[in-house]
């Protein structure tokens, strides 16, 4: 292969690489950038203030030499000479003299927040395409579950998601249960424990509180497009947390017809160390504001 060529290919993967993983060597810029502006300015600093120094010292000497000759060759006070002829460096006279060694820090310093101001850019494109993709899959998979119902029918396709969520209780739910937890949904004091698996909370309840809910949830989606998710775990006896945060359902997701069936609660009983437990795993679908 020619030198021509191979330096088109080396060329052509430098480019790829730099693609691919621009975010990383942007951040590493802006560190290493971050770290010459440091060197640089205090390089400045020290360069400046010996500038300023050694300008201080000429006017001493300047003014000494003055007073020291007028003294000797007429007569004059040696002291109101000097400090006639003598002026102190001001403030200006300081920034005048120094700025010039801050130019290099300066240039570095704009450079680091372009590239922290690029590189945030860079970002938030990210997050916004994987923002399109996750609401892309769920609605690929929310068509897939339809396709799934149509082909096995509704009765199976619920048999298979009960079953499926017992998996999950018994391998998420269960060990993380207190013992306050599992006394408190023995099916003998008539309460359960409430699962939401989209931000893994767990607490006790009553069955009635739950209903209650999603019939206050499912009133306000008949005239609203969304209903926080927040609410719902509230009225149903749970608790606030940043999880649920801008998380909302939709009129889209729920059916207004399950909450008589009892199939936004999919109920579980189950035995874990010596307890029965009454687990009500809340089945339904979730969204995020932003994704709207």
């Amino acid at each position: 292969m020619k030198l021509t060529s191979k330096l088109f290919e080396f060329g052509k993967d430098i480019f790829k690489f730099s693609k691919e993983n621009k975010t990383t060597l942007l951040t590493g810029s802006v560190i290493f950038g971050v770290v010459l502006t440091s060197v640089l300015t205090a390089t400045a600093t020290a360069k400046a203030v010996r500038k300023i120094d050694e300008e201080d010292q000429a006017r001493k000497e300047y003014a000494d030499n003055r007073a020291t000759n007028e003294h000797k060759m007429l007569g004059k006070s040696y002291e109101d000479v000097y400090n006639d002829i003598y002026s102190p460096l001001t403030v200006w006279d300081k920034i005048k003299i120094g700025w010039p060694y801050y130019i290099p820090p300066f240039l570095s310093g704009c450079t680091v927040i372009a590239g922290s101001v690029y590189n945030h850019k860079i970002n938030q494109d990210l997050l916004a395409k994987e923002a399109m993709a996750t609401e892309a899959a769920k609605v690929a998979l929310k068509r897939y579950q339809e396709k799934v119902v149509e082909q096995i029918g509704e009765k199976k396709e619920r048999k298979i998601q009960h079953e499926l969520h017992k998996e999950e209780i018994r391998e998420k739910v269960l060990p993380a249960m207190s013992e306050e937890q599992l006394r408190g949904c023995d099916p003998s004091t008539g309460g359960i424990l409430v699962y939401e698996p989209h931000t893994g909370q767990k607490f006790v309840t009553t069955i009635e509180k739950v209903r209650k809910a999603f019939r206050i949830a499912n009133t306000d989606l008949r005239v609203n497009e969304t209903y926080p998710l927040q609410l719902v775990i509230f009225d149903c006896g749970g608790y606030e947390s940043d999880l649920t945060y801008r998380k909302v359902l939709r009129t889209a997701g729920m059916d207004h017809d399950a909450v008589e069936q009892d199939y936004l609660i999919d109920m579980h009983l189950e035995e874990y160390n010596g307890h029965e437990c009454a687990i009500g795993y809340l089945n339904f679908d979730v969204w995020d504001e932003s994704d709207i």
